[in-house]
């Protein structure tokens, strides 16, 4: 019975079932491109850059180095001035304390890797010098060493006959002859010591720098070198004086 009246009912209404669709909005989507990051690393310096010293140039390749202040090449010339004036202030003490037999003198020679005075003792006795060896056995190698000095000493040490470990030396008179000689041996002394002082002073390698450019026509290479041509006059007037000084007149 009841379901009669639902068919009735649904036939009298007309009642269709019905489905809604719902319609489904697009989405928005949002688009992200990526590209490579492009790096680059910091610049160190251009390539034609100079620095003070060590760089190069580009364009040659060569070593560009800076030239020192004057005050440099002074203390430069000062310290081979210094010790080539105190070679040649020995040689001629060496030279005169042979010459006029001083002992003190003497007994700075070389014996052997020793000094004479490390061995023996020196004193004088009017003109015959005596030296006393500390041990017999080294009388011979102080013979050695006054023949290996000769030109300088000018002195002949003998054997004493009733003293084996004691030498002799007569001292030559000190005579016009005798004082010329040694004029003229401390002046080649002289000559041998500054040339030789020169040439390490010209030689060193700060300035073998200032004639590298003087040769390339820099003008303050060529300025530099003239004052450092006053300094190696004044080492030679220093040398002179010394010469001067120690010659008999």
């Amino acid at each position: 019975m009841f379901a009669g009246r639902l068919r009735l009912t649904s036939n009298l209404y007309k009642i269709q079932p019905r489905f809604l669709a719902m319609p489904i909005s697009k989405q928005n989507i949002r688009l992200f491109s990526a590209s490579p990051a492009i790096l680059k690393k910091a610049s160190k310096g251009s390539k034609n850059e100079k620095s003070s010293k060590g760089s190069k140039n580009s364009k040659n390749d060569e070593e560009v180095v800076e030239l020192f202040d004057e005050s440099h090449y002074l203390e430069l010339s000062k310290t081979f001035e210094s010790q080539g004036y105190k070679k040649f202030e020995n040689l001629i003490e060496k030279r005169k304390g042979s010459l006029q037999a001083d002992p003190k003198a003497l007994e700075l020679i070389k014996v052997e890797n020793k000094q004479l005075r490390d061995i023996a003792t020196a004193t004088k006795k009017g003109n015959t010098l005596i030296i006393s060896c500390f041990d017999k056995k080294d009388v011979n190698s102080v013979i050695t060493a006054f023949l290996q000095n000769f030109e300088t000493l000018k002195l002949t040490p003998q054997k004493i006959a009733d003293s084996e470990q004691q030498l002799k030396c007569i001292i030559p008179p000190l005579v016009q002859a005798t004082k010329a000689d040694f004029n003229k041996s401390i002046k080649k002394d002289y000559e041998t010591i500054f040339a030789d002082t020169k040439k390490k002073y010209l030689d060193h390698k700060d300035l073998a720098v200032v004639k590298y450019h003087c040769k390339r026509n820099d003008s303050n290479a060529k300025s530099l070198m003239k004052v450092i041509d006053g300094y190696v006059s004044t080492i030679n007037e220093n040398f002179k004086k010394l010469l001067k000084k120690s010659s008999f007149q």
